[in-house]
């Protein structure tokens, strides 16, 4: 057998023998379990921030252009859901 999966083996033979070092290994992987659910939640929600601003970029630089062709205020606030202030501030 490799050493290497042999050295692995003795190692989790002497967890399994001692029942304090198995719930310490156990609360161990729990923790680890924890951190990487609170991660991939931050990864999630950091990915829909950034879908909405890119979202909004996209809405600021529709309203923009609708500006610069003349269109009215209430006119791009209907298309944009941007507010008329909103508008004149661009």
């Amino acid at each position: 057998m490799d050493t290497v999966i042999q050295k692995a083996q003795n190692k989790i033979d002497i967890i399994r023998e001692d029942p304090e070092l198995l719930h310490s290994y156990e609360m161990y992987e729990l923790q680890l379990m924890d951190e990487r659910s609170r991660l991939e939640g931050a990864l999630r929600e950091g990915m829909r921030e950034g879908m909405r601003e890119g979202e909004m970029k996209k809405t600021v630089e529709i309203a923009k252009n609708l500006k610069r062709l003349g269109d009215t205020y209430e006119r791009i606030a209907e298309s944009t859901g941007l507010s008329i202030e909103a508008i004149k501030g661009l």
